[in-house]
C-alpha cells in the first residue's frame, strides 16, 4: 500500500504511521547498529510486541509518522511526538532512520525539520525537546543543525558494554525555529481565499 503523504519535504515525506509497517520496525530494532541508540536496547523485538506497541502509541493520539523517500516511497524510518503536553504547549520527539543505507544523507535532518514545522506552525506548540546518548555523535550533529540547543544531561544514564554514558537533553522553542514551509503555504492559501 502506498503511504499517504501528510507532510512533504524535498527528499522525504512523513506519512501517518500504519500497523502494516510493524515488520520494518522489528527488523530495524533487532539490528545492532540501530538498537544501541534506542532507549529499550536490551529488548527482543518481534511482530507481536511491536504491533502491540504501535497499537498503544496510535491509540494514545500523539502524532506518529513513518518516514518515506519522495522519489520512490521507500519506508526508511519513523518519528513522532512523545509526552505531548497541550496545557504547557510542549512535547518531546523521537526519530529513527532504520534503514542503515539511508543514514548520513540528510534524510533525518529534513524529517526533523518538517516535523518541527508541523509542531510549531500547525499544532501551535512552543517547546520541543529530545534526548540522545553522548556516544551518538551523528545524532548530536543532526540536532544542532536543526536548531536544538543543550538543555541539560543526566549523568551515567546508560550502561553499555561496561561503560556509563550520559543522556543529553536538547530543546528548541518556536521563536528559534526558522524556514517554515507551513507558514508560507498557509499564508498563500489564505490569500487565495480572499480573491
Amino acid at each position: 500500500m502506498k503511504a499517504i503523504r501528510r507532510i512533504e519535504g524535498d527528499q522525504v515525506y512523513l506519512a501517518p504511521m500504519d500497523m502494516s509497517e510493524a515488520l520494518d520496525y522489528v527488523r530495524w530494532l533487532n539490528d545492532p547498529e540501530t538498537m544501541i541508540f534506542v532507549q529499550s536496547y536490551n529488548q527482543i523485538y518481534n511482530r507481536v510486541n511491536e504491533e502491540q506497541y504501535l497499537k498503544n502509541v496510535l491509540e494514545k493520539g500523539e502524532p506518529q509518522f513513518s518516514i518515506h523517500l519522495c522519489k520512490d516511497d521507500s519506508h526508511i524510518g519513523g518519528c513522532g511526538l512523545i509526552n505531548l503536553d497541550w496545557i504547557n504547549r510542549r512535547t518531546e520527539i523521537g526519530i529513527m532512520i532504520g534503514e542503515s543505507a539511508f543514514r548520513n544523507h540528510g534524510y533525518g535532518q529534513e524529517a526533523i525539520h518538517i516535523l518541527l514545522d508541523y509542531i510549531f506552525n500547525v499544532m501551535n506548540l512552543n517547546s520541543v525537546s529530545l534526548r540522545h546518548y553522548e556516544y551518538n555523535h551523528r545524532a548530536s550533529r543532526c540536532y544542532e543543525k536543526c536548531g536544538f540547543k543543550p538543555a541539560g544531561h543526566i549523568r551515567q544514564a546508560r550502561l553499555m558494554n561496561g561503560q556509563f554514558y550520559d543522556e543529553i537533553i536538547l530543546d528548541i522553542l518556536a521563536q528559534d525555529f526558522t524556514g517554515s514551509f507551513y507558514k508560507a503555504r498557509l499564508q498563500n492559501l489564505l490569500k487565495d481565499q480572499e480573491r
